[in-house]
């Protein structure tokens, strides 16, 4: 196993020179990985201290068989070898179509061993393909609403790029409740209906990651406090981070099925810390809702179908 103190992580940048790098305190592997055959290729990696990134939403076991189903296209990023075997110093990404297992067993016969709990993607003539220095790195379907979920994990191949040869990935929905175990908190999507992303730059071929598409980066991140189970009524506060400025709009459903726009509204005292002067989100910046100074609550309301209306936020009494 990899020593902790050799490891690092690399945020907020798409250049290896670049960025904040946090110290990795801790290596988790799965308890049952098999080097000899790539079985459970997946581990943990405890940081030193907290990453200021948003969580990266998980694909679950109920929503994996439509994120990766055959023919579905799914992105792979990293900084691996290229076509003259040098790595890249720059993020790169590229799109490649989803196999059948069944096929991939066909292909990877003993003493290769393909399992349910592996993604197989790529395969392509002339294709893109993930390569030696990207293992560990993510595999991507995009969500319409959500965004990006990560499926896989690159583990194995038999070369790049070669027609017929499969990407093997780890399905990350495979091991939830071995990620769940030590990450209680961790986002898996719940709900799935995957879109396609665009037309990618091929990993192998050494072209910059055209990141803004389909939005590897650009993530937003809410947590509410308190955690866990609410009470009906209990005051809640909404943390909200995102990787790009923009403009914020917060809604939630009532009881009757209604809309109601939490954020803005005409109780928001100004929060410059947070947002600009045009209530523009700034980047990587933790905004609270309500600040300490707004002049509302939000509160736990029943679900649609549940009571009678109830308003999901409500003026706050003077003091």
């Amino acid at each position: 196993m990899v020593a902790a103190a050799t490891l690092s992580v690399l945020e907020g940048s798409e250049a290896l020179g670049a960025g904040r790098r946090i110290a990795v305190q801790r290596v988790i592997p799965h308890p049952q990985y098999d080097s000899g055959k790539m079985r459970n290729d997946i581990a943990l990696l405890q940081l030193a201290q907290p990453s200021t990134r948003p969580r990266q939403l998980l694909a679950s076991a109920a929503v994996a068989p439509a994120l990766v189903a055959p023919g579905i296209n799914a992105t792979v990023v990293g900084w691996g070898e290229m076509n003259a075997r040098a790595t890249s110093s720059t993020l790169l990404q590229a799109s490649l179509p989803v196999v059948a297992l069944e096929r991939c067993r066909e292909v990877y016969r003993d003493p290769y061993e393909i399992l349910d709990s592996n993604i197989c993607a790529g395969g392509e003539a002339k294709g893109s393909d993930s390569c030696q220095g990207d293992s560990g790195g993510p595999l991507f379907a995009t969500l319409p609403v959500s965004g990006p979920v990560q499926v896989g994990i690159v583990s194995w191949g038999i070369g790049c790029r070669r027609e017929g040869k499969y990407g093997v990935y780890t399905a990350v929905a495979a091991f939830e409740a071995f990620i769940r175990q030590y990450v209680s908190d961790a986002s898996f999507a719940t709900d799935a209906t995957p879109s396609q992303p665009g037309p990618l730059t091929s990993v192998a071929a050494a072209q910059p990651a055209a990141l803004p598409s389909p939005g590897l980066v650009r993530q937003v991140s809410v947590d509410v406090t308190p955690t866990g189970p609410v009470k009906l009524g209990t005051s809640v506060t909404l943390s909200v981070r995102s990787t790009d400025a923009g403009t914020l709009l917060l809604y939630s459903k009532d009881a009757d099925g209604k809309m109601v726009q939490l954020f803005p509204n005409k109780f928001v005292a100004d929060n410059p810390s947070a947002f600009t002067a045009g209530r523009s989100i700034k980047a990587d910046v933790t905004a609270v809702i309500p600040g300490p100074a707004d002049r509302f609550t939000i509160t736990a309301a029943p679900p649609p179908g549940r009571s009678p209306s109830s308003p999901s936020w409500r003026r706050r009494k003077p003091t």
